[in-house]
């Protein structure tokens, strides 16, 4: 009985805080990517309709979000996930914790994925490896001697913070709140697209929210802090896309001012 009824009362804080969403989204006429589990579909199937018929993009974030660390492994999350893939045929792939291991993107290509956004590099960069669209979440070097090719892959770890910071990661959204939006402003009048990312328990944190280890307790306790009247500040202030629309571009640098590329990952 007592699991039941957590049960509910998760589903009914995702399905409330998902239907407000995508009402800030379309007040603001904006549409942007989702980067969905195979098990949060199976979980909320009508959830992802709507997200489907309100004009966003559907892309596929693994079946049950865990490391993705061999071929095996990503090729079971797929077989789980077959019946989502075959709904929605989503053309993008983000692993969890943005980390997919080299040689695995040939398997997202044979699987119809087009484009990968698993890894971090400069705002503007993009790049193609294995016949993929390589769509990098954005991140900060601290050297001016920056490599001209992006690295692949790249973890997401604590130590990236001694070479880089992964402005794109959700945290340092929670961190720097309506400020991020100068981070934004200044890319966009250099012509220069930034990618970057949210989950739903940020915009909309559930009241029992926990994190496990004491690192995570310090780093990510201002995601205890919903997000949602930032992410309006943002809509108003900024132009976002879907990820999709990159595959009509030749390039993440252009000379008119940028649109910026915001994503969900549901999980």
């Amino acid at each position: 009985m007592a699991k039941n009824k957590l049960e509910n009362t998760y589903g009914s804080h995702v399905r409330w805080s998902l239907a407000k969403l995508l009402d800030v989204l379309r007040v603001h006429n904006t549409n942007v990517t989702f980067f969905i589990t195979g098990s949060f579909y199976q979980q909320f199937p009508e959830l992802i309709r709507s997200i489907h018929e309100n004009g966003h993009e559907v892309a596929y974030h693994s079946h049950s979000h865990r490391h993705i660390e061999t071929k095996e492994i990503l090729l079971k999350e797929l077989a789980d996930s077959a019946t989502f893939i075959r709904e929605y045929s989503p053309r993008g792939f983000r692993a969890p914790y943005i980390y997919l291991p080299n040689g695995l993107l040939q398997v997202l290509r044979s699987h119809g994925f087009v484009y990968d956004s698993s890894t971090f590099a400069s705002p503007g960069k993009r790049f193609e490896k294995d016949d993929m669209q390589i769509f990098p979440v954005s991140s900060i070097s601290y050297s001016w001697n920056r490599r001209s090719f992006p690295i692949y892959p790249k973890r997401l770890e604590s130590r990236m913070f001694l070479r880089e910071i992964p402005l794109g990661c959700g945290i340092m959204v929670s961190w720097l709140r309506k400020s991020y939006s100068n981070i934004l402003q200044w890319y966009a009048r250099r012509g220069i697209s930034f990618i970057f990312y949210l989950h739903l328990w940020q915009l909309f944190p559930p009241p029992d929210l926990k994190f496990d280890s004491w690192t995570d307790k310090v780093l990510c306790y201002p995601c205890k802090f919903p997000l949602v009247d930032v992410l309006q500040y943002f809509l108003s202030q900024n132009s976002f896309h879907r990820m999709d629309d990159l595959l009509c571009v030749p390039s993440l640098k252009t000379a008119a001012v940028a649109h910026h590329f915001l994503t969900l990952d549901l999980e």
